[in-house]
Formats: structure tokens, C-alpha cells, sequence
């Protein structure tokens, strides 16, 4: 349809300029299909209709009063390649409420880098394909991928079917590719907590339903007024169907569908039975009322007021909107068709499947929940859960009639009766005399409960990953997976171990009675001590974290633990992290818990705080661990095995060393200079060693139990290397110099790790030769003059070495034969030997 700008209020949408014509298609006259169409004939038959060339040429126009968005600017409908003449360009409008409402708050989207993932749109359908639909959130020129799996909440052969172009959809927007200008949607019913959005749907529909003229189209009664939705009339039953009843009001046919009548309803129903109804809704093409014979409807509680929050149910589905109604205050409600199709409603049955319910004469009723048919013992126990409420429909000889014990007496009144309503109990322990103490502990209520507190519970329901069970008729709690068993198998497989009525003793965990919150647990309260084996779930694993908590288990009883990275696995295996699965359920051992070390602290921040757990099978199972692979948690543990090689993971690396944890209670440190035979810069350490790295065949060079310290080395201990027990005052020494401070030198001792230092009065008789006349790697020679611990003093003064020269072979052989390095040098010497008669041999060869 052709539109003048000009003529109508039209928001711009795409941006740019104003003038021009402009075109609609029959889809986007309305948010509603149905009224599109009626709006299109209405226009139709005030402009005559024709090619779209001759539509641009032609002076009819036909004036609308409405808002208008611009989708797109230089638009051919029905563009083809092929086209021999020109074809006529226009500016694309939609006037759906819809899309109008969303850009006035900006929620038109022109560009694909305004779009959000995760958030959900106002839309529409550009195009119906095999695979899908094309939805565009606001740009013409903009559309995104619906798939067909995506459309409805159940399998879709066709598209189709579901979907038409141009029709008004409610889009989440996933998977937003900026480069390929595309996203993906979901048109699937989803709960939806954007206020904002659901307002102006809520408007959209508004607006709509204005369009429709409901006073115009419903019928009148005899009065004149017209029969609008929730408006109450007399019907006369015509026809009994599978479906409902067919009614006449006032000569017109109304239908009220079974799911919008009460059950009773139809009991006793006849042809000819006069009743009243309420008004839900009315087909103008078929001339059908849709009605309902709902009690609450036709009882007035008052009208509902704008921002009342309401309780409702469905009653009608259609294409455009649905139709509810709420039991109070009593009203027929619209809302947009973007609700789930499948509604939860309570049923009042379930509230009564876990209770035996019974009468007496002198109007007495009452009823016997399951938890009060059997006694229970501590959680855990049970080996056989009872299933009490099988016994009831068992034929006996006295079926049907049952003692108990009244627990509460409540007086009701039905049909202006008053009939005493009893709370009962059929629990042994409870059948004899006894103090009423002992039953108000059998009577549970929210009030009575308490963290801690052993109580009868009854399975409600079982799922794939928690129980619901009621300890009381309306109290029901659940219990989640890990407080369901002590063992794997169990938490695997629940529907397997548990059925619904059973009893069981259950504990209670978490009770907020203000918003009807209880945790219940099936397991003993001895579980949650140290030493006791559980299931847990990985909840987060942090491979580079070997300090704190390389995983995080979530534990029965509202707790949780952290797993240290030495006690992931028995073996010392490189990134053990990469071999767990985050969600799975593993066994672990409590290793601590807070309950420990403080006991004076409350419960609530005892379970704040996390329990040290292991996974590692010989703490699980109870078996031994290889030798090699044995963790120690002390020094004085570690001394004792006389252990000289140990394995660990870097918990840290920085310029002063690299620590390793040893265990989750050990920790050792590795000194620069022990990192590798050759030097290593301070600046590479962090990147050479970073956290989580698996280090094997640690060498042991220290063990302090006074400061609680182990000293490790990554360096080759294969060979006789020099100590500092080896060495003593006034022997001949030599070495490199290693470093150059403005106080001395360091020389690194050949065949050590020992690093002697020069002072400067200790370099030179005369300030001749200063410090600074030293270079790394100049070999030198010194006389040892100081030994405290690990350090050594060395002098290189003329006058300190004066006899020493001629000898100092002779006194370095003997020195290297004590300290078991002669062999070496043999070596060394032999060598020389060779390489100089080869040498010699090969000169002589050349002279001849």
C-alpha cells in the first residue's frame, strides 16, 4: 500500500530525512494479523489497488491518523534482477504499536553492533524459509536466523506452520557475528524479567485491542450494552460435546471448553439446564462466544488496579494474545502470545497425594499425613524406607477404618455446617498414653523448624539431580543430590533409589520460614566431620593455582571445600586439573573442617568458611601410597623418612627463588642460584617456573625444624661436589669471579655451589688494584679465612698467598684427593696429555 508522507506521523527508525512516499505492507497495519487484514480492505475500498508502478503515479490517498517506523530507505518490493523497467523505489514503514513503542525507547536496532546477546526484542518475520524464518529486530536491512527448532517448544516440520511473515514476535538474540553482519534468534516461549519490555507489550496489545473496536464488534445485549469480555449473561445448555458444552446466549452459539469449568460442572449437566457465564472472548467471522463457567468469575472481589500484581490461570490461546482470568479480584485478563505454552498449574491433588484422608460421623473430618503413619529413626538408617500409604490400598478385613491419635482440632464452616477438621496420627510411638509434650513435637509448622532438627520426611517428587519431600501437609523441602546418599551409585541414578511416598529420616539444614524455604538432608550429621568419606561436586578448577584451592567441591550439607593440588591425585602427574570434569561427583575425604580449629564460632559462619578436602584415592579408599609418590606435612616428617629426592608443584616464582608445595602443609624453596648450573636471571624465573608446573626429583640441601623451613636444589648432585664441611681455614682455593659489588667480589668455588666472598681490603696490598679491576668469569685464586655456616671468606692478597705458589699444586692435589675430587682432575690432566703428544705427532708428520 502506497502512503504519502506527510499525511501521518512517522518515526524514523533508520534515520534520515523527511518526504517522499512511502510503503506498507498488509502485515505491518497492525501487531494483530487479523486487523491488518480488516485495515487493508478498509483502505482498499476507499484507494483503488493496483501495480505498485502505477500506485506510485497515481493522486488517490486515504488519510491515516497513526505513528508509523521507518524499516528501510529506497526499498523495491518484490525487487528482481530481470526487471526490464524501472522499478519504483519507496521508504518502508511498519505501523506495528510494537515497533513504534520500541523505538521511541530505543530499543529499534539499525546496526548489528547495537545488538546484545542474551537480550530479548520486539520483532517481526521478514521471510518464511524450509530451514527457518529471517527475523529483523528493527533494520529492514538487518535479519537475523531463527532455525526451525527454535520457533516453537516442540518439533517443527514446517515453518509455516508456525510462523508467517510479518508476523509480530518477541526475539532473544544469541551468537551476534559483527563481521558476517548476521545473528542468530529464538522465538521459543521463555520467561522474561525485562520490566521495560513487557510494558510495552503489554501496551502493544492495548493499542491493538483498541484498533479492534471491541464495542463494534462484540454483540449487545437486551439492554444495548455491549457484551464485552468479563461482562455476565444467562446461557441455556444446547448440545453436550467431548470438548465442553455448547451454549446459546441471547440466540448467539457460545462454547465453554472442559478447561473452563470447574469439573463438577459437568456431573449432573443436561440439555436445556440454564446457567450464568462469563465472557472471555468473540469471533466475528464465526459469530462464536467463548465463555467460561468458572465460580470466581462470577463472584465480585473488587477491580483490578494498574501495578496489582495478580495471580492467574489461562483460559484461551490465540494467535495474537492470550486470555486469562484471576480468581480475585475476579477479572478476564489479556496478555501478549509470548508466554509459555505450557502452564504450571498446582493442582489441588497433589497437596493431598502424601495424606490418607477420613471422616467420622458428628462431622468430623480429618487426615493423616504420610510422615505421621511411621516412625523413623536417625538420617541415614533406614535400609528399607517404609512405604506406608501402600498399606491403604491393600483389601483387609477392617479396610477403611484406621485409629489415631488427634494431634490439632480446627472448626471449619461448608454450606453454613461447621465441621471439625482433625490433624491425626497413626505413629506407634504415639498410640500409647502419653504426655501432650510428645505430640506437640510431632506437629510440625514452619515456626517449630530448626537448623539441626531430625524430622519425618515423605518423597514428593523425584528428579534428575534433588528430591522434594513434605515433612508436613504444605511444607515441603528439598534435598539436593549430595545430601541424598553417601554413595556414588545412589547420587548417579536417584529415580533408581527412591520412590514417591516413601519415609525417611531426614535433617534439617537451611529453614526461611518468610519465604517458605527449607533444605533437608538424608544424611547423618557424623558425615560432616573430619576424616569422613562423602560425594562431592567439582564446582571450579584453577590449574595455575598450586598455593590455594586448585578446585573447588561443593559438599553435602550447604558446604564447601577446597582441593589443594598435591591432593588431586596420588601420582604426581603434569596439570592434573586437565583430568577432572567440572559438575561430576567425585568421592572425597574431609580432611578439616572449621568445626576444627574454631569451635566457638556460629554455625552461619562456620558454613561460610571451606573445608579442606583430598580426592586422591589412598585417602578415599584407605590404601597405602608408593614411596615415591608420599607427601609429607611436616620437616620433622620429612627428616624422619631420610628422604633425599622430593617432588612438588610451584606455588610461586620470583626473583628471590622458587617456593614448592610439597604438600598442602609443606612448602619448600628453591634459591636462585640453585635453580640450574648456569646462571639465571632474576627477570626469567617467574616465566621459567610459573605456578602449577610439576617439579620431580627435588634434591633435599636443608631441613630447619626450628623455623619450619626445606631448602631444595635443582641443580646436579651426581657428582663430589664441595661442601662447606669439607672445606676449613687456610686451604688453597679457586674459582670464578660470579659477581661485582662495590664491597668485594663473590667467586663461585670450582666443583661447589659455594659462593666466597672477597671483601675489598682482602683484594689487594696497595689501592693499586682496586675492586673494579675484576671481571666476571676471571679465574682467581685465595686462601679461605673465614667459615660461618655457608659462608666462606676468601683473601687474594700477594702477601696472604707469598710461599703458596710453588706449593700450590702440590696442596690443591691434596686438597682434591680429601675432598674426592682427585679423579677428576687426573682426568683433566690426561687429556692435556694427549691433545699435546697429538700435537706434537702431527707437526712431525708435516716436517717430513
Amino acid at each position: 500500500m502506497k502512503v504519502k508522507f506527510g499525511e501521518m506521523d512517522v518515526r524514523e527508525g533508520t534515520g534520515g530525512g523527511s518526504g517522499g512516499l512511502g510503503y506498507i505492507p498488509i502485515p505491518h497495519l497492525s501487531d494483530d494479523l487479523d486487523v491488518a487484514k480488516s485495515k487493508y480492505r478498509k483502505i482498499s475500498a476507499e484507494v483503488p489497488c493496483g501495480e505498485l508502478s502505477q500506485a506510485a503515479l497515481s493522486s488517490s490517498t486515504f488519510k491515516l491518523h497513526e505513528r508509523g517506523v521507518v524499516l528501510a530507505r529506497g526499498h523495491i518490493p518484490g525487487y528482481t534482477k530481470d526487471a526490464v523497467e524501472k522499478q519504483a523505489a519507496f521508504v518502508l514503514i511498519s505501523l506495528k504499536q510494537s515497533l513504534v513503542l520500541a523505538s521511541q525507547a530505543g530499543s529499534f536496532v539499525n546496526q548489528v553492533a547495537d545488538l546484545q546477546e542474551g537480550r530479548f526484542y520486539s520483532g517481526y518475520v521478514k521471510e518464511v524459509r524450509d530451514f527457518g524464518a529471517l527475523i529483523c529486530v528493527g533494520s529492514w536491512r538487518l535479519a537475523g536466523v531463527a532455525h526451525k527448532f527454535e520457533l516453537a517448544n516442540r518439533f517443527v516440520e514446517d515453518a509455516g506452520s508456525v510462523v508467517s511473515a510479518g508476523q509480530s514476535v518477541r526475539a532473544l538474540v544469541k551468537n551476534v557475528d559483527t563481521q558476517k553482519h548476521r545473528f542468530e534468534a529464538d522465538l521459543r516461549p521463555t520467561a522474561v524479567t525485562d520490566k521495560t519490555l513487557l510494558e510495552r507489550e503489554a501496551e502493544a496489545l492495548r493499542l491493538s485491542l483498541t484498533e479492534r473496536n471491541l464495542e463494534e464488534i462484540f454483540p449487545k445485549g437486551k439492554s444495548g450494552k455491549t457484551l464485552l469480555p468479563g461482562s455476565m449473561v444467562h446461557a441455556e445448555v444446547t448440545k453436550i460435546e467431548a470438548y465442553g458444552l455448547v451454549l446459546s446466549v441471547k440466540g448467539i452459539t457460545a462454547v465453554a471448553l472442559k478447561e473452563n469449568m470447574p469439573m463438577k460442572e459437568l456431573k449432573g449437566m443436561t440439555v436445556g439446564k440454564s446457567l450464568r457465564c462469563t465472557i472471555l472472548d468473540f469471533n466475528a467471522e464465526t459469530g462464536i462466544l467463548d465463555v467460561s463457567l468458572q465460580p470466581e468469575l462470577l463472584e465480585k472481589h473488587g477491580k483490578p488496579q494498574k501495578g496489582m500484581e495478580l495471580s492467574v490461570l489461562p483460559a484461551l490461546s490465540k494467535k495474537s494474545y492470550v486470555i486469562c482470568w484471576s480468581p480475585k479480584p475476579a477479572a478476564v485478563l489479556f496478555a501478549p502470545p509470548y508466554t509459555p505454552s505450557t502452564w504450571k498449574v498446582p493442582l489441588k491433588t497433589l497437596l493431598h497425594s502424601l495424606q490418607v484422608l477420613c471422616a467420622a460421623p458428628v462431622n468430623l473430618q480429618g487426615h493423616v499425613h504420610a510422615t505421621q503413619l511411621v516412625d523413623v529413626g536417625e538420617p541415614g538408617s533406614e535400609c528399607h524406607p517404609a512405604m506406608p500409604l501402600q498399606n491403604f490400598g491393600r483389601p483387609t478385613k477392617d479396610a477403611g477404618i484406621i485409629e489415631a491419635r488427634i494431634l490439632r482440632m480446627k472448626q471449619r464452616s461448608q454450606k453454613k455446617v461447621k465441621i471439625w477438621h482433625l490433624e491425626l496420627t497413626c505413629r506407634p510411638s504415639l498410640q500409647l498414653k502419653d504426655n501432650i509434650d510428645s505430640y506437640e513435637k510431632a506437629l510440625i509448622r514452619w515456626s517449630t523448624l530448626k537448623p539441626g532438627m531430625v524430622v519425618a520426611a515423605a518423597v514428593l517428587s523425584v528428579q534428575k539431580k534433588l528430591l522434594w519431600m513434605e515433612v508436613a501437609p504444605g511444607i515441603r523441602g528439598r534435598v539436593g543430590v549430595l545430601d541424598c546418599s553417601a554413595d556414588l551409585a545412589v547420587l548417579q541414578s536417584l529415580s533408581e533409589h527412591f520412590q514417591v511416598g516413601q519415609v525417611l529420616s531426614a535433617r534439617v539444614l537451611h529453614v526461611k520460614s518468610s519465604q517458605k524455604e527449607l533444605d533437608l538432608s538424608l544424611l547423618p550429621s557424623e558425615s560432616e566431620e573430619s576424616g569422613r568419606i562423602c560425594v562431592g561436586r567439582l564446582n571450579k578448577l584453577n590449574e595455575t593455582n598450586a598455593s590455594a584451592a586448585s578446585a573447588t567441591v561443593q559438599l553435602p550439607g550447604r558446604r564447601w571445600g577446597s582441593v589443594h593440588m598435591t591432593e588431586l591425585f596420588d601420582v604426581w602427574a603434569k596439570q592434573p586439573t586437565n583430568r577432572l570434569k567440572v559438575g561430576s561427583l567425585v568421592p572425597v575425604k574431609l580432611l578439616s573442617t572449621p568445626d576444627d580449629s574454631e569451635p566457638n564460632e556460629s554455625k552461619k559462619s562456620l558454613q561460610s568458611k571451606r573445608c579442606e578436602v583430598s580426592l586422591r584415592w589412598s585417602q578415599v579408599q584407605g590404601t597405602k601410597e608408593a614411596e615415591e609418590e608420599q607427601r609429607f606435612f611436616s620437616v620433622k616428617e620429612l627428616k624422619e623418612s631420610g628422604a633425599k629426592k622430593v617432588s612438588g608443584y610451584v606455588s610461586s616464582s620470583g626473583p628471590f627463588g622458587v617456593f614448592v608445595a610439597l604438600s598442602r602443609t609443606l612448602t619448600g624453596r628453591i634459591k636462585l642460584k640453585a635453580l640450574s648450573e648456569t646462571h639465571v636471571m632474576k627477570e626469567a624465573v617467574a616465566k621459567l617456573y610459573p605456578p602449577g608446573l610439576l617439579l620431580r626429583d627435588i634434591t633435599v640441601v636443608e631441613l630447619n625444624e626450628e623455623t619450619d623451613q626445606v631448602e631444595l636444589s635443582l641443580r646436579d648432585s651426581t657428582g663430589n661436589t664441595l661442601t662447606a664441611e669439607q672445606l676449613s681455614v687456610g686451604d688453597i682455593v679457586s674459582g670464578k669471579v660470579k659477581a661485582v659489588e662495590s664491597f668485594g667480589l663473590f667467586v663461585r668455588l670450582e666443583n661447589s655451589t659455594i659462593d666466597a666472598f672477597v671483601h675489598k681490603s682482602e683484594i689487594s696490598d696497595s689501592a693499586s688494584t682496586a675492586v673494579t679491576s675484576y671481571k666476571v668469569g676471571t679465574k682467581v685464586a685465595g686462601k679461605i679465612v673465614k667459615i660461618d655456616g655457608h659462608k666462606v671468606g676468601l683473601t687474594i692478597k700477594p702477601s696472604e698467598m707469598e710461599g703458596v705458589e710453588d706449593a700450590s699444586d702440590s696442596d690443591l692435589q691434596e686438597f682434591l684427593t680429601k675432598s674426592g675430587t682427585k679423579r677428576k682432575v687426573e682426568k683433566v690432566e690426561k687429556q692435556k696429555q694427549l691433545k699435546k703428544a697429538k700435537k706434537t705427532r702431527n707437526a712431525k708428520q708435516s716436517a717430513a
